[in-house]
């Protein structure tokens, strides 16, 4: 009974807000006392009152991970696409524009490409479009036109050679290791010796394969 009480005690302020810390519930600490006013007023049980601390704990994430994604993808400005004037542009069509939203094209690995006069807008779907990428959970980079062409110019390309495989091939490296390191030892070998030195002409003086006969003749019995 002693440790069934234990147990049911209720919690310090400060401890809880540690261990809010601890399992980084930043938001659920620091809108504590507010959130729990909000659930009394609006007399919710402990289930639906653990929903809402968990939707403003979720909110305070998705919000913090925008602002990263936003910081990252460098916009030059930020443009949304309920402020487009499509009534400028007729020739945009609101439908696909909505359709593109969605980033499916970007999940499909798709490519997209606006073209147009200056002046009528691309700049702005394009950073709307990667705003709504970015709160879908991909990450965006906005790279202008000029600055991807100076990075191109930049990087080093090297040069594309048909024959340069078949340069570096040597053609005993073809052959088994063995009979090539055999190879190599029989030249090194010859090549080091003068054919006319008389070590030389005494090393094939004194060669057991070129002092065998050619015939062999068998001994004969005595008479």
């Amino acid at each position: 009974m002693a440790d069934k009480k234990k147990d049911n005690a209720p919690v310090a302020l400060d401890e809880l807000l540690s261990m809010l810390t601890r399992l980084k519930l930043t938001a659920i600490r620091d809108q504590l006392d507010s959130l729990l006013d909000q659930a009394s007023r609006a007399e919710l049980n402990l289930r639906e009152a653990l929903g809402m601390l968990c939707s403003a704990e979720v909110a305070r994430k998705d919000e913090r991970r925008v602002q990263m994604g936003m910081s990252i993808a460098k916009f030059p400005f930020v443009r949304t696409l309920e402020a487009f004037d499509y009534d400028a542009q007729p020739s945009v069509d609101p439908k696909q524009i909505r359709e593109l939203a969605t980033s499916r094209w970007v999940a499909n690995g798709d490519s997209l490409l606006l073209l147009g006069p200056p002046g009528v807008g691309k700049t702005h779907l394009a950073v709307s479009l990667g705003r709504e990428a970015i709160l879908r959970g991909y990450s965006t980079l906005f790279v202008p036109a000029t600055g991807l062409v100076t990075a191109l110019a930049r990087t080093p390309v090297l040069p594309a050679r048909q024959s340069s495989l078949r340069t570096w091939i040597d053609p005993r490296h073809q052959q088994p290791l063995g009979r090539r390191m055999g190879q190599r030892v029989r030249r090194r070998r010859r090549g080091n010796r003068d054919p006319g030195s008389p070590a030389a002409s005494q090393s094939r003086d004194h060669d057991p394969r070129r002092q065998l006969p050619s015939t062999f003749e068998a001994p004969r019995r005595p008479g």
